[in-house]
């Protein structure tokens, strides 16, 4: 697999009102006297410009401070929060500078832009001296890059807990696991909640309810009502959170189900956010109030899974099994069976 570092490109929405509103709107904006084609072409140019320098000498200082490879990938992530389709002047614009700035700047390195166009992800080749990347902007290469920036972020040492089997978690399901993945400390992973949230587009469209299963992804889930409000144009999205593990709590189940119904009654879409999904417990309660509501639009996203102890029947962005079999864990299955045995001394219960 390729080694890719990704930047994110944010932008001043603003800029994208020239493909929105009248000219004359758009030079209000940019404090220009005079509305002519000249003019507002050059102000999208001027703010092309810095973006795409800004993001080149960004990777430039990553590969002096020794952060990036030589022959890393660079992908050029466009603002997750805008739907490209209705800023395609701009983004062409953005993509001629990096192709200049970032070929200048960082010449051994491939250069990818990233973006999404109506809930869909789209790849661009800019830069590729060696020829390194050979799957173009093929749905295998954007799901490559994905793949390698979520292991990136469940393999961060605050985010998961091992111990080589020598220590078993007692997770909220009530269950044992040889490792523990606490996601609510992906929150403070630079750039972790839009990455997820460009990710998760695909899943996104027409979502008006975000849910959080637990308060430890809440953050989570505000980021993605608001952002989703940005890239809808509406102003529309909501969201909540469970306080606990709701299917063993009575006070979150109803939670849960009074929101599905508010949700069901705007006409609106529900999408349960779940962090991630292991045993299928917590699927299983999500589905068995979701028929009891009533509510016909309503989805659940984990945003990891294990696939090697239950396959989810919902859709999730990254299966860790490979990964976790790599460092030489099992699982739920890593529990002696029966218990603890006298001889296993070695072994600690972790709750």
């Amino acid at each position: 697999m390729n080694d890719f570092s990704f930047i994110d490109i944010s932008v001043n929405a603003n800029i994208l009102q020239a493909e929105r509103y009248s000219r004359r709107d758009v030079m209000s904006l940019f404090g220009l006297l005079k509305s002519n084609d000249k003019q507002l072409q050059h102000a999208r140019t001027l703010q092309a410009q810095s973006l795409a320098v800004d993001a080149a000498d960004f990777a430039l200082q990553s590969r002096e401070q020794g952060d990036i490879g030589q022959n890393t990938v660079l992908v050029f992530r466009l603002d997750a929060s805008i739907n490209w389709s209705a800023g395609a002047s701009f983004r062409q614009e953005i993509c001629n500078q990096l192709v200049s700035y970032g070929s200048e700047r960082n010449p051994s390195n491939p250069h990818i832009l990233l973006y999404s166009q109506d809930y869909s992800h789209f790849s661009e080749i800019l830069h590729d001296p060696n020829k390194q990347i050979v799957e173009s902007s093929s749905p295998n290469l954007i799901g490559k890059m994905k793949e390698s920036e979520m292991m990136r972020f469940i393999s961060n040492s605050k985010v998961l807990y091992e111990h080589g089997q020598t220590a078993f978690f007692h997770t909220p399901s009530a269950t044992f696991h040889d490792y523990f993945i606490r996601i609510g400390n992906t929150q403070s992973l630079p750039s972790f909640s839009q990455a997820s949230f460009f990710w998760s587009l695909p899943h996104l469209k027409g979502v008006t309810q975000f849910f959080a299963e637990n308060w430890s992804i809440s953050t989570t889930a505000a980021t993605f009502a608001k952002m989703q409000n940005a890239y809808s144009g509406r102003d529309v999205s909501e969201w909540a959170f469970a306080h606990s593990y709701f299917p063993f709590s009575p006070d979150d189940r109803a939670l849960l189900t009074e929101e599905l119904r508010k949700c069901a009654a705007k006409g609106g879409k529900f999408l349960l956010l779940n962090s991630f999904n292991s045993t299928g417990r917590l699927a299983e309660s999500f589905r068995e109030l979701n028929t009891a509501s009533d509510a016909e639009l309503s989805l659940m996203l984990s945003l990891f899974a294990d696939c090697s102890t239950t396959v989810p029947n919902h859709e999730y962005l990254f299966d860790i099994s490979g990964f976790i079999e790599k460092r030489g864990l099992s699982g739920e299955a890593a529990l002696p069976r029966g218990g603890r045995r006298k001889s296993d001394q070695s072994l600690r219960w972790i709750a």
